[in-house]
């Protein structure tokens, strides 16, 4: 019996996101944070992890 796919590409489906998009949002983040003289290691580690996914070829994670 034929099933529909239920997310046929990883755009839609909700349990990846885009590695890409993350780092974009990260570096704005840290940016803003430093122009503020606020803490940013958290999201600077983050950052450093997708930065380091992104070399490896990964364009989508899982978000558990």
């Amino acid at each position: 019996m034929y099933r529909p796919i239920e997310y046929p590409t990883n755009d839609v489906d909700p349990r990846l996101y885009n590695v890409s998009n993350n780092v974009s949002r990260l570096r704005k983040i840290v940016s803003d944070k430093e122009w503020h003289g606020k803490d940013c290691q958290r999201e600077r580690k983050e950052l450093s992890a997708l930065l380091s996914a992104v070399k490896d070829g990964t364009l989508w994670l899982p978000r558990f």
